[in-house]
């Protein structure tokens, strides 16, 4: 297995100058189209807490309304030269429920999907919000939600589950494509989206959808934010959204929780 590259220092600092860069790109190509989005999770708190990165932080979250994530991806054959699109609708080598900005020329490969056809490069994510009427389904929708993306790790040797339940189901449904379970995950958290719901959230967060279940008016109209001396879009009310993701949010954390949380093989910038 090849060794983990500990992103810290001087490489932490490029790595985050890239992003940045990838960031100022796609904030400007969705103003020129019209798509809405906004900074959320670490870089959200990073803007508010220190008015740029988190000093740790090794990644830039946006998240879009649903109606504006899928025309973001419509431009994925004609997007901004240099960079790559990359969400398991347009490659069924790529597992995870949300898109990737990623820059051509540039590698940052996590081991867990080393072994897969996809565009390696460093990236920025972006999360497609989803309208949410019934609360009590919330709950549902997310284990369904779950179940499927466990499955498709499954498919893609990305991981195996250790419950032997949860191993028979992906050996069931691991019979259906790549492209039919992401039809089908995509419909769990679309499912909302035709009604008159006023609350949005996240179902691929690693914060989970329940801590991020917002009223409309939390997120919009989003208005800008200052971010590494640049000004980028946020949730209209940002104290409330960090609030409820993080707690205590302006308090930073013991020394040694200060640290980045993705693991990389291999990196060229």
């Amino acid at each position: 297995m090849n060794q983990t590259i500990r992103l810290e220092g001087e490489l932490l600092k490029s790595v985050q100058q890239t992003e940045l860069s990838i960031l100022k790109d796609v904030a400007d190509f969705c103003e020129e189209k019209g798509i809405n989005y906004c900074i959320t999770s670490g870089t959200l708190l990073g803007a508010v807490r220190h008015n740029g990165f988190i000093p740790w932080d090794d990644d830039i979250d946006i998240s879009m309304p649903r109606a504006d994530y899928e025309k973001f991806l419509t431009y994925a054959d004609r997007f901004i030269d240099g960079y790559k699109i990359v969400c398991t609708k347009l490659n069924n080598q790529y597992p995870i429920a949300i898109a990737k900005v990623r820059k051509c020329g540039t590698v940052m490969k996590e081991p867990s999907m080393a072994h897969l056809d996809i565009n390696h490069g460093v990236w920025i994510d972006v999360f497609p919000l989803d309208r949410v009427k019934n609360i009590d389904k919330l709950k549902r929708r997310a284990h369904t939600f779950n179940l499927l993306t466990t499955v498709i790790n499954y498919k893609l040797k990305i991981s195996t589950p250790t419950k032997l339940k949860t191993r028979l189901i992906c050996f069931v449904l691991g019979l259906l494509s790549v492209k039919k379970l992401d039809q089908f995950r995509t419909k769990v958290m679309t499912s909302e989206e035709e009604t008159d719901a006023k609350k949005y959230t996240s179902f691929a967060s690693n914060l989970g959808p329940s801590k991020l279940l917002f009223d409309e008016d939390v997120y919009m109209p989003f208005k800008k934010i200052e971010f590494e001396n640049c000004f980028f879009f946020a949730p209209a009310n940002s104290e409330q959204w960090l609030k409820s993701a993080y707690g205590d949010y302006l308090t930073l954390p013991p020394e040694e929780e200060r640290v980045n949380r993705h693991k990389i093989v291999e990196i060229k910038l």
